[in-house]
C-alpha cells in the first residue's frame, strides 16, 4: 500500500479534522497524515493547502517530534511535501519550515539505523534505540491554538492491521536478545528485516527526491553541501540496491557534481569505486545516468586516472556499440584520450580499427549547432587526439584508412578530419603512405 492509499476518501474542507488527528497516538497521526497526503497529490489542492499555516506547522512539528517512531509516519509527511516541491512557486513553504534540513536528519537516521538492525540480524550484535526521553524540540512556532476537538472514527481494521504489523517489525528488530536463535527465528527476523527496508527505501526515495527539487536554488545546495548530502547519498547507494532508488540518487549526485566542493567529496568517498558495478546493470537507464555523472566526473584528472586504474576504459568502449549510451560513451573516451598515456590504451583492442571505420562511415553526417557537438563531432576529436600516438595512428591508417580519410577530407572540407589527417602525417612510419594514396 502506498502512502495515502486507503480505504477512506479525503475530502478538503474538512481538513481540520485531519489535522487534529495528528496530536492524537501514532495510530491517529498516520490516519491523518494519510489523508493529508491524499489531499497534497491532487496538485488542485496545493494553494489552499499552502496557505493552512496550522496545517504545515502540525506536519512539520510531528515530523520533527516523531521520525523515530514511525516510519509510514515520517513517509506520508515527507511525500506531502514531495509534492509542494514539484513546483517552485511552493519551495518557500518547505523552505520556511527548514523541512529540507529535517529531512536529511531524517535520511542519516534512517540509514544508521539500517545498519544497526542487519548487524543485529546477521551479527546478533547490540541494537541502539533512540532514547524517547530526549526527542528533538520543535524549531517550528506552534499554532496560536489547536484546532478545535472532534470526534473521529476509528482507523479501518485492515489498515491498522498493516500498521499493527510494521511496528511490530520494528519492535521485534529492536528487541532481539544476544542470545544465539534458532535457525527459525533468524530466518524470520531476516524476512522482517527485509520487509521493514522496502518501507524504509519509499521513505529515502520521498525524501532525496524532496531534496532534489528544492535543490534548484544554488544557496539552498549550499546548505546541503555544509550538512554532508553528498554523503548521505553515497551511504544510500551502498545499502540499498533498488533500482529507482539508485537512479534517482544517481542523478542527485550528477546534479551536484557540477560543483567543485560535491566533486571533491564524492572523490575522498570513493565514488569511482561505487559507481564502477552500476554499469554492469541490466537496467539501460541507470547505466545511462551513472555515465553521465561519470563525464561529469572526467573533467577531473585524479578521477580519469581511477577511472583507468578501474579498468573501465573496455566497457566505454563497449557503449560506443550501443545506440541508448553512445553519445555520453564518447564524451568520455574523448576526455580520457586527452592523457598521453592513456592513447596507447586504446591501442590494445580494435578499439582505434572501430572508430576510424565509424568515422569514415558518418563523417558527412551534419551536427545541429544548437543542441552541442553530435556523435561525429565528438568522434572527429577523440580520433584528432588519438592520432598523436604512433600506434594509434598506424592504426588509423592501416588497410586504405589513410586514402579514405584524404578523400573525404577533400571532399566535404572538413576541418576537423583535414587536422586529424595532418596529425596523421607527423609521423615518419606514416609520411609513405601520403604518397602512395
Amino acid at each position: 500500500m502506498s502512502p495515502g492509499d486507503g480505504t477512506q476518501v479525503a475530502v478538503l474542507n474538512r481538513v481540520d479534522d485531519y489535522v487534529e488527528l495528528l496530536y492524537d497516538d501514532i495510530p491517529e497521526k498516520i490516519k491523518g497524515s494519510a489523508l493529508i497526503l491524499q489531499l497534497a497529490r491532487n496538485p488542485d489542492n496545493l494553494i489552499e493547502l499552502s496557505r493552512n499555516e496550522a496545517l504545515l506547522s502540525a506536519l512539520s512539528r510531528v515530523l520533527r517530534e516523531e521520525w523515530k517512531r514511525s516510519i509510514e509516519l515520517s513517509t506520508n509527511i515527507v511525500y506531502t511535501f514531495f509534492c509542494f516541491s514539484t513546483y517552485n512557486e511552493f519551495h518557500p513553504v518547505i523552505i520556511q519550515y527548514k523541512i529540507g534540513s529535517l529531512c536529511m536528519d531524517v535520511i542519516d537516521y534512517e540509514l544508521k539505523r539500517y545498519d544497526q538492525w542487519k548487524e543485529k540480524v546477521e551479527g546478533k550484535k547490540p541494537l541502539l534505540t533512540p532514547d524517547k526521553s530526549e526527542l528533538p524540540k520543535s524549531r517550528i512556532p506552534e499554532p496560536k491554538r489547536r484546532p478545535k476537538s472532534g470526534t473521529w472514527a476509528v482507523a479501518d481494521v485492515n489498515i491498522q492491521k498493516s500498521r499493527t504489523l510494521v511496528s511490530s517489525y520494528h519492535e521485534d528488530l529492536c528487541n532481539i536478545t544476544d542470545e544465539c536463535l534458532s535457525k527459525n527465528d533468524e530466518e524470520q527476523m531476516k524476512r522482517k528485516l527485509k520487509t521493514l527496508s522496502k518501507r524504509q527505501e519509499q521513505l529515502l526515495r520521498v525524501a532525496f527526491y524532496m531534496l532534489l527539487n528544492i535543490a534548484d536554488n544554488v544557496k539552498v545546495e549550499e546548505k546541503m553541501h555544509k550538512k554532508d548530502i553528498v554523503g548521505l547519498l553515497i551511504g544510500a547507494m551502498e545499502r540499498h540496491s533498488n533500482i529507482d532508488l539508485l537512479i534517482l540518487i544517481v542523478s542527485f549526485l550528477q546534479k551536484l557534481s557540477i560543483f567543485v566542493e560535491n566533486k571533491n567529496s564524492m572523490a575522498t568517498r570513493g565514488i569511482i569505486d561505487k559507481l564502477a558495478p552500476l554499469l554492469d546493470s541490466p537496467n539501460a537507464d541507470l547505466v545511462n545516468v551513472t555515465l553521465k555523472l561519470l563525464f561529469n566526473l572526467t573533467f577531473d584528472t585524479k578521477l580519469r586516472n581511477k577511472m583507468i586504474k578501474m579498468g573501465l576504459l573496455p566497457k566505454f568502449i563497449q557503449f560506443t556499440s550501443d545506440d541508448k549510451h553512445i553519445t555520453l560513451a564518447m564524451k568520455i573516451l574523448y576526455h580520457l584520450s586527452m592523457d598521453d598515456r592513456v592513447k596507447l590504451l586504446f591501442t590494445q583492442s580494435d578499439c582505434v580499427k572501430l572508430l576510424t571505420d565509424m568515422l569514415l562511415l558518418n563523417v558527412n553526417s551534419e551536427s545541429n549547432p544548437s543542441n552541442g557537438p553530435g556523435v561525429t563531432d565528438v568522434l572527429l576529436a577523440l580520433c584528432v587526439n588519438l592520432a598523436w600516438c604512433e600506434r594509434a595512428a598506424q592504426q588509423m591508417a592501416a588497410e586504405g584508412r589513410l586514402r579514405e580519410l584524404l578523400a573525404r577530407a577533400y571532399r566535404h572540407r572538413n576541418t576537423m578530419l583535414m587536422k586529424l589527417v595532418r596529425n596523421l602525417s607527423h609521423h615518419a612510419q606514416i609520411k609513405p603512405l601520403f604518397v602512395v594514396s
